[in-house]
């Protein structure tokens, strides 16, 4: 799978727009981001590949923390860290690149 950064800026931006302090959990991400023009010809199948590859992506970089939850995997909570924040602050899209998802 290739790495796609407009979709792990997205996630990103997703995250900083939330305001619970313990993030997203990773079912809700998946259900924003198949809102968005990334998810447009993906079945819900591939949604969650492309999604969990991503957010090992970015915790591997430092960029966002998951919490395991007893739930299941679909309820691990996701959040931007430090160098999260920091990454968007130096690399913040244009204002035309725009994350328009309301939060259930």
């Amino acid at each position: 799978m290739k790495r796609n950064t407009n979709l792990a800026v997205t996630l990103l931006l997703l995250l900083e727009q939330v305001e619970d302090a313990e993030g997203l959990a990773r079912h809700q991400l998946k259900e924003s981001l198949g809102q968005s023009k990334h998810a447009s010809s993906m079945t819900s199948e591939e949604l969650w590949d492309v999604l969990d590859y991503h957010l090992r992506l970015l915790q591997s970089a430092g960029f966002v923390t998951i919490t395991q939850s007893f739930e299941g995997v679909a309820h691990d909570d996701v959040e931007l860290t430090w160098s999260g924040h920091d990454y968007l602050d130096v690399n913040r899209p244009s204002e035309s690149f725009n994350v328009n998802v309301k939060w259930p």
